[in-house]
């Protein structure tokens, strides 16, 4: 797993209410809907803590620093990668070899999106392939 990912936060703070439930800056994380929010405040810095989008070494430096089990974490998320890379064989097995000359020579990117709940279990939100690999800001490369 790639060390170096980002790690991006809702601009609005989440709330149970009916009210907040058309709100997309509660309820969503992407850069291209929360940049809109007056709230939104960019990070530039990999190091930097106070933003609504850090690096992923960051947070495991913020956990670890708050006496957060990074490792147990990381343990977890890891475990959820495979099992989803595992599910994943048949239908890969199969595109590839349709769609695949040589075997050997064909590979994919997979990114997936992880949510750390309150109690910071991970929770697979989605799996991307061929995730855009595009850079608007020093943080993202």
């Amino acid at each position: 797993m790639y060390d170096n990912g980002l790690v991006r936060f809702a601009s609005s703070k989440y709330s149970h209410s009916s009210k907040s439930l058309s709100n997309r800056y509660v309820h969503l994380t992407n850069y291209s809907v929360n940049k809109f929010n007056d709230a939104y405040i960019k990070n530039e810095d990999e190091t930097g803590t106070e933003s609504h989008k850090w690096g992923l070494k960051a947070l495991w430096q913020y956990l670890q620093v708050a006496g957060q089990d990074v490792d147990g974490i990381k343990a977890k998320i890891k475990s959820i990668v495979v099992k989803t890379i595992i599910a994943s064989v048949p239908t890969v097995t199969s595109l590839s070899k349709s769609h695949c000359k040589y075997r050997h020579t064909c590979h994919e990117l997979f990114g997936f999106d992880i949510f750390l709940d309150q109690h910071l279990k991970p929770w697979l939100i989605e799996v991307n392939i061929s995730p855009s690999l595009h850079t608007s800001a020093p943080l993202d490369k």
